[in-house]
Protein backbone atom coordinates (compact mmCIF):
# COMPACT_ATOMS: atom_id res chain seq x y z
CA UNK A 1 0.00 0.00 0.00
CA UNK A 2 1.49 3.33 -0.97
CA UNK A 3 1.88 6.21 1.45
CA UNK A 4 -0.45 9.18 1.49
CA UNK A 5 -3.41 10.72 3.25
CA UNK A 6 -5.36 7.46 3.49
CA UNK A 7 -2.50 5.69 5.22
CA UNK A 8 -1.85 8.59 7.58
CA UNK A 9 -5.47 8.29 8.72
CA UNK A 10 -5.87 4.51 8.79
CA UNK A 11 -2.61 3.37 10.39
CA UNK A 12 -2.86 5.49 13.58
CA UNK A 13 -6.53 4.53 13.80
CA UNK A 14 -5.73 0.82 13.50
CA UNK A 15 -2.99 1.09 16.13
CA UNK A 16 -5.27 2.98 18.54
CA UNK A 17 -7.85 0.17 18.50
CA UNK A 18 -5.68 -2.06 20.68
CA UNK A 19 -6.08 -0.18 23.98
CA UNK A 20 -9.87 0.17 23.53
CA UNK A 21 -10.45 -3.44 22.52
CA UNK A 22 -8.10 -4.83 25.14
CA UNK A 23 -10.03 -3.27 28.01
CA UNK A 24 -13.30 -4.35 26.39
CA UNK A 25 -12.34 -8.03 26.60
CA UNK A 26 -13.99 -9.83 29.52
CA UNK A 27 -13.25 -11.31 31.92
CA UNK A 28 -9.48 -10.80 31.72
CA UNK A 29 -8.56 -11.91 35.24
CA UNK A 30 -7.20 -9.13 37.41
CA UNK A 31 -7.69 -6.32 34.89
CA UNK A 32 -10.34 -3.67 34.44
CA UNK A 33 -12.82 -4.84 31.80
CA UNK A 34 -16.30 -3.93 30.62
CA UNK A 35 -17.90 -5.77 33.56
CA UNK A 36 -15.36 -4.84 36.22
CA UNK A 37 -14.05 -1.48 37.48
CA UNK A 38 -11.37 -1.11 40.12
CA UNK A 39 -11.22 1.38 43.01
CA UNK A 40 -8.77 3.68 41.23
CA UNK A 41 -9.69 3.04 37.56
CA UNK A 42 -12.85 2.58 35.54
CA UNK A 43 -13.60 0.96 32.19
CA UNK A 44 -14.51 4.39 30.78
CA UNK A 45 -11.09 5.76 31.75
CA UNK A 46 -9.39 3.33 29.39
CA UNK A 47 -11.74 4.16 26.55
CA UNK A 48 -11.03 7.86 27.03
CA UNK A 49 -7.30 7.13 27.08
CA UNK A 50 -7.51 5.29 23.76
CA UNK A 51 -8.69 8.54 22.18
CA UNK A 52 -5.74 10.36 23.72
CA UNK A 53 -3.53 7.65 22.23
CA UNK A 54 -5.06 8.17 18.79
CA UNK A 55 -4.24 11.88 18.81
CA UNK A 56 -0.67 11.19 19.91
CA UNK A 57 -0.22 8.44 17.31
CA UNK A 58 -1.47 10.64 14.47
CA UNK A 59 1.18 13.19 15.43
CA UNK A 60 3.86 10.53 15.92
CA UNK A 61 3.09 9.02 12.50
CA UNK A 62 3.33 12.45 10.88
CA UNK A 63 6.63 13.23 12.60
CA UNK A 64 7.96 9.87 11.44
CA UNK A 65 6.78 10.62 7.92
CA UNK A 66 8.82 13.84 7.98
CA UNK A 67 11.70 12.39 10.04
CA UNK A 68 11.28 15.00 12.75
CA UNK A 69 11.92 12.78 15.78
CA UNK A 70 10.01 13.25 19.02
CA UNK A 71 8.98 9.76 20.16
CA UNK A 72 9.45 10.59 23.82
CA UNK A 73 7.51 13.82 23.49
CA UNK A 74 4.56 11.94 21.97
CA UNK A 75 4.56 9.41 24.81
CA UNK A 76 4.37 12.35 27.22
CA UNK A 77 1.56 14.04 25.28
CA UNK A 78 -0.49 10.83 25.30
CA UNK A 79 -0.10 10.51 29.08
CA UNK A 80 -0.78 14.20 29.67
CA UNK A 81 -4.01 14.18 27.67
CA UNK A 82 -5.11 10.85 29.13
CA UNK A 83 -4.57 12.19 32.64
CA UNK A 84 -6.63 15.26 31.78
CA UNK A 85 -9.47 13.06 30.54
CA UNK A 86 -9.35 10.60 33.45
CA UNK A 87 -8.43 12.80 36.42
CA UNK A 88 -4.89 11.41 36.52
CA UNK A 89 -5.65 7.71 36.73
CA UNK A 90 -2.57 6.39 34.86
CA UNK A 91 -4.27 4.23 32.26
CA UNK A 92 -1.88 4.16 29.31
CA UNK A 93 1.79 4.50 30.25
CA UNK A 94 2.65 0.98 29.11
CA UNK A 95 0.61 1.04 25.93
CA UNK A 96 1.91 4.48 24.96
CA UNK A 97 5.49 3.31 25.51
CA UNK A 98 4.86 0.34 23.21
CA UNK A 99 2.69 1.90 20.52
CA UNK A 100 4.07 5.42 20.00
CA UNK A 101 7.40 4.11 18.61
CA UNK A 102 5.45 1.76 16.30
CA UNK A 103 3.31 4.64 15.00
CA UNK A 104 6.42 6.79 14.49
CA UNK A 105 8.21 3.97 12.65
CA UNK A 106 5.17 3.34 10.45
CA UNK A 107 5.44 6.97 9.41
CA UNK A 108 9.13 6.57 8.61
CA UNK A 109 8.48 3.45 6.54
CA UNK A 110 5.50 4.93 4.70
CA UNK A 111 7.82 7.70 3.48
CA UNK A 112 10.16 5.04 2.10
CA UNK A 113 7.45 3.16 0.20
CA UNK A 114 5.07 0.29 0.85
CA UNK A 115 4.35 -0.47 4.49
CA UNK A 116 5.68 -3.83 5.69
CA UNK A 117 3.83 -6.61 7.45
CA UNK A 118 3.89 -6.75 11.25
CA UNK A 119 7.11 -8.73 11.63
CA UNK A 120 9.15 -6.20 9.70
CA UNK A 121 7.36 -3.21 11.25
CA UNK A 122 8.26 -4.17 14.82
CA UNK A 123 11.80 -5.17 13.85
CA UNK A 124 12.23 -1.73 12.31
CA UNK A 125 10.65 -0.11 15.37
CA UNK A 126 13.35 -1.58 17.60
CA UNK A 127 15.99 -0.45 15.10
CA UNK A 128 14.55 3.08 15.00
CA UNK A 129 14.58 3.22 18.81
CA UNK A 130 18.18 2.02 18.87
CA UNK A 131 19.50 4.23 16.07
CA UNK A 132 17.40 7.37 16.26
CA UNK A 133 16.10 7.94 19.80
CA UNK A 134 17.75 10.83 21.61
CA UNK A 135 18.51 12.18 25.06
CA UNK A 136 15.58 14.55 24.58
CA UNK A 137 13.36 11.50 24.00
CA UNK A 138 14.60 10.09 27.30
CA UNK A 139 13.86 13.35 29.10
CA UNK A 140 10.33 13.45 27.70
CA UNK A 141 9.86 9.80 28.65
CA UNK A 142 10.91 10.53 32.23
CA UNK A 143 8.40 13.37 32.23
CA UNK A 144 5.75 10.94 30.99
CA UNK A 145 6.44 8.54 33.87
CA UNK A 146 6.36 11.40 36.36
CA UNK A 147 3.07 12.58 34.84
CA UNK A 148 1.58 9.08 35.05
CA UNK A 149 2.91 8.81 38.61
CA UNK A 150 2.46 5.03 38.92
CA UNK A 151 2.37 3.91 42.53
CA UNK A 152 4.58 0.88 41.88
CA UNK A 153 7.35 3.21 40.64
CA UNK A 154 6.73 5.87 43.25
CA UNK A 155 6.66 3.56 46.27
CA UNK A 156 9.19 0.87 45.36
CA UNK A 157 12.75 0.65 44.14
CA UNK A 158 14.56 -2.22 42.46
CA UNK A 159 18.26 -2.61 43.34
CA UNK A 160 19.25 -2.60 39.67
CA UNK A 161 17.36 0.62 39.00
CA UNK A 162 20.51 2.40 40.12
CA UNK A 163 21.65 1.82 36.55
CA UNK A 164 19.55 4.84 35.57
CA UNK A 165 18.92 8.29 37.07
CA UNK A 166 16.09 8.28 39.60
CA UNK A 167 12.76 9.11 37.96
CA UNK A 168 11.92 11.42 40.87
CA UNK A 169 15.25 13.23 41.04
CA UNK A 170 14.79 17.02 40.67
CA UNK A 171 17.83 17.00 38.37
CA UNK A 172 16.81 14.01 36.23
CA UNK A 173 17.09 15.97 32.95
CA UNK A 174 20.60 17.18 33.76
CA UNK A 175 21.61 13.65 34.82
CA UNK A 176 20.31 12.18 31.57
CA UNK A 177 22.16 14.80 29.53
CA UNK A 178 25.39 14.38 31.50
CA UNK A 179 25.27 10.63 31.01
CA UNK A 180 24.22 10.96 27.34
CA UNK A 181 21.39 8.56 28.13
CA UNK A 182 18.97 8.16 25.23
CA UNK A 183 15.49 6.65 25.28
CA UNK A 184 17.00 3.45 23.89
CA UNK A 185 19.37 3.28 26.87
CA UNK A 186 16.51 3.79 29.32
CA UNK A 187 14.45 1.02 27.73
CA UNK A 188 17.42 -1.33 27.37
CA UNK A 189 18.37 -1.07 31.03
CA UNK A 190 14.76 -1.16 32.19
CA UNK A 191 14.25 -4.36 30.20
CA UNK A 192 16.12 -6.18 32.96
CA UNK A 193 13.03 -5.91 35.15
CA UNK A 194 10.19 -4.55 33.00
CA UNK A 195 8.22 -6.54 30.41
CA UNK A 196 7.12 -3.48 28.40
CA UNK A 197 10.68 -2.21 28.00
CA UNK A 198 11.81 -5.73 27.08
CA UNK A 199 9.26 -5.81 24.27
CA UNK A 200 10.49 -2.52 22.85
CA UNK A 201 14.15 -3.53 22.70
CA UNK A 202 13.66 -7.11 21.50
CA UNK A 203 11.45 -6.68 18.44
CA UNK A 204 8.05 -7.05 20.15
CA UNK A 205 8.01 -10.89 20.21
CA UNK A 206 5.12 -11.27 22.64
CA UNK A 207 3.00 -8.68 20.82
CA UNK A 208 3.57 -10.54 17.56
CA UNK A 209 2.57 -13.79 19.26
CA UNK A 210 -0.67 -12.14 20.38
CA UNK A 211 -1.43 -10.86 16.88
CA UNK A 212 -0.75 -14.26 15.30
CA UNK A 213 -2.74 -16.14 17.92
CA UNK A 214 -5.76 -13.88 17.45
CA UNK A 215 -5.53 -14.33 13.67
CA UNK A 216 -5.44 -18.13 13.99
CA UNK A 217 -8.35 -18.25 16.42
CA UNK A 218 -10.46 -15.93 14.29
CA UNK A 219 -9.72 -18.02 11.20
CA UNK A 220 -11.07 -21.01 13.14
CA UNK A 221 -14.31 -19.10 13.75
CA UNK A 222 -13.76 -18.20 17.40
CA UNK A 223 -15.82 -15.38 18.87
CA UNK A 224 -13.68 -12.22 19.16
CA UNK A 225 -14.06 -11.82 22.92
CA UNK A 226 -13.35 -15.48 23.64
CA UNK A 227 -10.25 -15.25 21.43
CA UNK A 228 -8.99 -12.19 23.31
CA UNK A 229 -9.49 -13.76 26.75
CA UNK A 230 -7.90 -17.06 25.64
CA UNK A 231 -4.91 -15.20 24.19
CA UNK A 232 -4.56 -13.16 27.37
CA UNK A 233 -4.44 -16.34 29.47
CA UNK A 234 -2.01 -17.87 26.99
CA UNK A 235 0.31 -14.92 27.47
CA UNK A 236 -0.04 -15.11 31.27
CA UNK A 237 0.88 -18.79 31.10
CA UNK A 238 4.02 -18.08 29.06
CA UNK A 239 5.81 -16.05 31.74
CA UNK A 240 5.24 -14.14 34.97
CA UNK A 241 3.78 -10.65 34.78
CA UNK A 242 6.45 -8.09 35.70
CA UNK A 243 3.96 -5.65 37.25
CA UNK A 244 2.53 -8.33 39.56
CA UNK A 245 6.06 -9.47 40.39
CA UNK A 246 7.05 -5.95 41.35
CA UNK A 247 3.91 -4.99 43.28
CA UNK A 248 2.90 -8.33 44.83
CA UNK A 249 5.97 -10.55 44.76
CA UNK A 250 7.27 -13.66 43.02
CA UNK A 251 4.80 -16.06 44.65
CA UNK A 252 1.78 -14.10 43.38
CA UNK A 253 3.26 -13.92 39.87
CA UNK A 254 3.91 -17.69 39.82
CA UNK A 255 0.42 -18.47 41.12
CA UNK A 256 -1.21 -16.38 38.39
CA UNK A 257 0.89 -18.17 35.77
CA UNK A 258 -0.18 -21.57 37.14
CA UNK A 259 -3.86 -20.55 37.27
CA UNK A 260 -3.72 -19.36 33.66
CA UNK A 261 -2.15 -22.64 32.52
CA UNK A 262 -4.91 -24.65 34.19
CA UNK A 263 -7.66 -22.45 32.72
CA UNK A 264 -6.30 -22.95 29.21
CA UNK A 265 -6.80 -26.70 29.60
CA UNK A 266 -10.56 -26.28 30.19
CA UNK A 267 -13.26 -26.55 27.53
CA UNK A 268 -13.51 -23.33 25.48
CA UNK A 269 -15.95 -24.57 22.84
CA UNK A 270 -18.96 -22.95 24.47
CA UNK A 271 -17.19 -19.74 25.46
CA UNK A 272 -15.09 -18.53 28.38
CA UNK A 273 -15.08 -21.35 30.97
CA UNK A 274 -16.23 -20.87 34.57
CA UNK A 275 -12.67 -21.23 35.86
CA UNK A 276 -11.71 -17.94 34.20
CA UNK A 277 -14.55 -16.09 35.91
CA UNK A 278 -13.43 -17.60 39.21
CA UNK A 279 -9.86 -16.58 38.52
CA UNK A 280 -10.99 -13.03 37.82
CA UNK A 281 -12.86 -12.84 41.13
CA UNK A 282 -9.85 -14.22 43.01
CA UNK A 283 -7.35 -11.80 41.48
CA UNK A 284 -9.68 -8.83 41.92
CA UNK A 285 -10.14 -9.69 45.60
CA UNK A 286 -6.37 -9.96 46.01
CA UNK A 287 -5.77 -6.75 44.10
CA UNK A 288 -3.38 -8.53 41.72
CA UNK A 289 -3.39 -6.79 38.35
CA UNK A 290 -1.32 -8.29 35.49
CA UNK A 291 -1.06 -4.87 33.87
CA UNK A 292 2.09 -5.52 31.85
CA UNK A 293 0.37 -8.47 30.17
CA UNK A 294 -2.62 -6.25 29.37
CA UNK A 295 -0.27 -3.77 27.69
CA UNK A 296 1.14 -6.53 25.49
CA UNK A 297 -2.37 -7.72 24.60
CA UNK A 298 -3.32 -4.18 23.60
CA UNK A 299 -0.24 -3.90 21.41
CA UNK A 300 -0.91 -7.29 19.82
CA UNK A 301 -4.48 -6.27 19.00
CA UNK A 302 -3.14 -3.06 17.44
CA UNK A 303 -0.77 -5.10 15.27
CA UNK A 304 -3.64 -7.40 14.29
CA UNK A 305 -5.58 -4.40 12.95
CA UNK A 306 -2.48 -2.84 11.40
CA UNK A 307 -2.05 -6.04 9.42
CA UNK A 308 -5.66 -5.92 8.29
CA UNK A 309 -5.20 -2.38 6.97
CA UNK A 310 -1.98 -3.26 5.14
CA UNK A 311 -3.46 -6.39 3.58
CA UNK A 312 -6.65 -4.60 2.52
CA UNK A 313 -4.57 -2.01 0.69
CA UNK A 314 -2.40 -4.57 -1.10
CA UNK A 315 -5.27 -6.78 -2.30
Amino acid sequence: MSSGKTISELIPLALSLGPALEVSGYPKPGNVHRLRDQPDKRFEDFLASSHAMLIAMIKAFDDGLHLRGGMGRHVFSAIKLANTLTDGRNTCLGTATLLIPIAYTAGVLSKEGDLPECDDLVTETTRVLMDHSTVDDAIWFYRAVREANPRYVRDTRSPIEGLLPDIWSPSFAEELRTGNIRLWDVLKKSSLWDLVSRECVSGYPESLWVSRTLSKLREKGWDWNVAVVYTYLGLLAKREDSLVFRKNGAEAARLIRDMASKALADDWEKGVPASVWSMDRYLQEKGWNPGATADIIATGISLYYYEKVVKSGSS
